[in-house]
């Protein structure tokens, strides 16, 4: 719906993508009582399978779109933040 209206997907066309998905999946409590994430194994965790993106319009340039991927982002949600940098 968004494309039909010439709105763009950063993970489609950024001049950098990134590899990752951006679900991955529900933290599991460990040992230590903490909850740890993790990515998808590396055959699932492809940016097709992503369920978060950021659309924007002709007339801005996306530079990089980035799935952050540190074990922070990792531990805390089931989804990791999308970064866009932009070109205005």
């Amino acid at each position: 719906m968004l494309r039909n209206g010439g709105f763009l997907n950063a993970a489609s066309n950024a001049d950098t993508r990134s590899p990752h998905c951006s679900h991955h999946g529900n933290p599991k409590r460990g040992e230590d009582g903490k909850y740890h994430g993790s990515l998808r194994p590396e055959n699932n965790d492809t940016p097709d399978r992503s369920i978060d993106h950021i659309y924007y319009t002709k007339g801005i340039h996306a530079l990089r779109h980035e799935i952050v991927t540190d074990q922070t982002a990792l531990d805390v949600s089931d989804h990791c933040p999308v970064l866009v940098e932009f070109s205005l």
